[in-house]
């Protein structure tokens, strides 16, 4: 300061507004730093676990040659519509043109959906035939992931061969 220049109040007030903020700088970055672990070594970090689930191949159509199958309605028998469709086979799903086929908890278009299975996804015979609202219906299981499974309109199944 030069001799004889008085500090007004306002220069006062400036002066302890910057000498109070710089303490609560100070005083914040202490407490900050206080946070930190002292050896950083000692963070542990997750490695995430990938479940890879292969998409649906191309695949060989079998011929079918088989006779035709019969499927038990109460009293009548239902003709199995060819395509060779048994448990223990595998399937895919076709037709759909893109919009996929609803799979269901029990065979019949009333019965509640399960997921929905998309156009060349491949599938095991696991049970059926049934006849239900005069479609034959499968159930089906994906052998990638036993918890895709349900009930499926044979109308949309082709026959594959065993991958």
């Amino acid at each position: 300061m030069q001799p004889g220049v008085k500090f007004t109040a306002l220069g006062w007030i400036v002066l302890g507004a910057i000498v109070l903020g710089g303490v609560l700088y100070i005083g914040f970055m202490v407490f900050v730093s206080s946070l930190r672990p002292a050896n950083p070594s000692n963070y542990t970090f997750s490695t995430a676990v990938i479940t890879m689930i292969p998409a649906p191949t191309l695949t060989v159509l079998i011929p079918t040659t088989t006779p035709e199958q019969t499927v038990a309605t109460g009293t009548s028998q239902v003709p199995v519509p060819s395509g060779g469709i048994a448990v223990g086979m595998y399937v895919k799903i076709t037709g759909t043109n893109g919009n996929g086929l609803n799979l269901r908890t029990e065979p019949g278009t009333g019965s509640p959906i399960r997921f929905l299975g998309m156009d060349d996804e491949l599938f095991q015979v696991k049970d059926g035939p049934k006849q239900v609202d005069n479609l034959i219906w499968w159930y089906l299981q994906a052998p990638y992931d036993s918890t895709r499974n349900g009930w499926a309109a044979a109308n949309y199944l082709t026959v594959i061969q065993t991958p």
